[in-house]
């Protein structure tokens, strides 16, 4: 699981780890990178709008949860929007909605801080440029444009005694180490609806035409 400031920060979990080559001698390389096969890939092959159907082998809720798989009983997320969108341009979208609901504990200072049913809801929205080069797709993000939203507004604030942009400036860093840098970069595989995204040290994203 991320680091536990976080998940207590904003009462839920939001892998792109740094990108790392590996050695010439790896046999952990997915066969996608070097596979003739493959068909190449184009700029038409992204454009369009594409959920996040899994992570890693987790599907998004689990890896909101928990990037890692660890069971935590402490965090449930129920997901409304977690997609990708290129555009012509060469910009691309992603678009994060979600609830979380934590368990409390009985001891607050101060009940009232607990929102309805303990549910604190999250919109996120992170915007890049992307290029295709060599078979492989390079995502940058925009960190100025990055824009989180949190429901309600004054929670984190008054619960760990946080102002809003620290808050938000704790989950923005935790969603792009945990999930933007490590695919920075790889490559990407068209079939049929899918786009499958792996870097050489196998992370593994796999997108659902809309």
């Amino acid at each position: 699981m991320m680091k536990k400031k976080f998940c207590f920060t904003i009462i839920f979990v939001i892998t792109l780890i740094s990108f790392v080559g590996c050695d010439s001698d790896d046999n952990t390389t997915d066969k996608s990178i070097t596979d003739p096969s493959i068909p190449d890939l184009s700029k038409e092959d992204l454009i369009g709008a594409w959920d996040v159907a899994m992570i890693n082998g987790l599907t998004p809720q689990e890896f909101l949860e928990s990037p890692n798989g660890e069971d935590q009983e402490e965090v449930e997320i129920t997901i409304e929007k977690f997609n990708f969108i290129f555009s012509d341009d060469n910009s691309w979208t992603i678009n994060l909605e979600f609830a979380s609901v934590f368990d409390f504990p009985d001891n607050l200072h101060d009940p009232e801080l607990v929102p309805p049913d303990g549910m604190v809801f999250i919109t996120g929205e992170w915007v890049g440029t992307f290029s295709i080069e060599n078979e492989m797709l390079s995502l940058i993000v925009n960190e100025a444009d990055v824009n989180v939203l949190t429901d309600p507004q004054d929670y984190l604030m008054n619960f760990e005694g946080q102002t809003i942009p620290e808050a938000e400036i704790d989950f923005i860093e935790d969603f792009k180490n945990d999930f933007l840098m490590p695919f920075a970069l790889s490559t990407a595989t068209p079939q049929s609806n899918t786009l499958t995204l792996i870097t050489t040290v196998t992370n593994k994203i796999v997108l659902e035409r809309q």
